[in-house]
């Protein structure tokens, strides 16, 4: 359906509507969201991808005790060209930023995963220094 069609059905949709504040509301919904910024593209990082698998096998037996642990889903990693370190449907989407500082995050996306069906998932401050730990091989908290 096209632009102009699909203006026009919100019209008819909106005319036929008996209760008109149920029509104001959809017209904002439906303004919002042809509103909303694109996701960032996201071109795939195979090295670092790479990277953080190979680390992950080695932190597993470091992490097994923590509650809320879970396998996290296939790992998709990715570089998108500005933004925040976030994930997005489970793929880890990483913006530029000095090697060392990427890693990092890397590993901190990869936490969130882990445990993303648990309180320790939110909490950032924990996600942080348990990172930081698995990064610079020190015994996590």
């Amino acid at each position: 359906m096209g632009q102009r069609q699909t203006g026009f059905a919100v019209a008819d949709a909106v005319k036929n509507m008996k209760n008109w504040p149920s029509a104001i509301i959809l017209c904002g919904a439906l303004l919002y969201a042809t509103t909303l910024p694109a996701q960032p593209r996201c071109t795939p990082d195979a090295a670092l991808q790479q990277w953080l698998l190979t680390q992950a096998k080695g932190w597993h037996t470091l992490l097994q005790h923590y509650p809320g642990l879970e396998e996290p889903p296939p790992l998709r990693l990715c570089r998108i060209a500005h933004g925040q370190p976030h994930t997005d449907h489970g793929e880890i989407r990483l913006p530029p930023m000095p090697a060392e500082e990427l890693r990092l995050a890397a590993a901190h996306e990869y936490l969130h995963l882990h445990f993303r069906h648990h309180p320790n998932g939110r909490d950032e401050p924990f996600i942080e220094q348990l990172a930081r730990a698995l990064i610079l091989g020190e015994p996590p908290p």
